[in-house]
């Protein structure tokens, strides 16, 4: 009797083409709430223009981009 339950080991084809919708569904629906999150933080931190020094190489020209 264990003889069969040993020899049965890993996963059948069947199972795995079972199994492949689910997880193709569940892939999706994580890389949608996952998005979702990254692109709030993403977006949150775009809005905002970073404050450098008037005397620092990064900061903008202003004879080329007198707005900024």
């Amino acid at each position: 009797m264990s003889e069969k339950s040993d020899s049965k080991k890993g996963f059948t084809r069947r199972q795995i083409l079972k199994g492949a919708p689910i997880a193709v569904a569940g892939a999706a629906a994580l890389g949608m709430v996952s998005g979702r999150v990254v692109s709030k933080f993403v977006r949150r931190n775009q809005n905002q223009m970073p404050n450098f020094p008037e005397d620092s190489i990064f900061a903008p020209d202003k004879t080329r981009y007198p707005q900024a």
